[in-house]
């Protein structure tokens, strides 16, 4: 954020992890329970675009996001309000533990 670098935390995806995000992303999630939600999902190759709208307090802030997949690493970018966040993540293991609260 502002042209720094900031490391993230290590996070754990399980496959049911992953299957109901593509299922949020896509608008066939059942979850309403987020502050965000998706629309105008688009997916070519391994390549995906949307629209991430947010509530923030009484406010709602709309980002366009896209993300490239490129095997056990991918890159993605959030643009919202003229601000650009760029975040990349790797695939460090195999977990059997999903580091997301259900």
């Amino acid at each position: 954020s502002d042209g720094q670098a900031h490391a993230g935390s290590a996070k754990c995806y399980t496959r049911t992890d992953i299957a109901e995000m593509e299922r949020l992303l896509q608008g066939k999630s059942s979850r309403v329970d987020g502050i965000c939600r998706y629309a105008d999902f688009t997916q070519s190759g391994d390549s995906v675009n949307y629209t991430m709208t947010c509530r923030l307090g009484d406010d709602e802030q709309t980002s366009a996001v896209s993300a490239t997949y490129r095997g056990d690493s991918a890159t993605g970018t959030i643009r919202s309000a003229g601000v650009t966040v760029t975040a990349s993540s790797r695939r460090i293991g195999s977990c059997t533990e999903s580091s997301f609260a259900r």
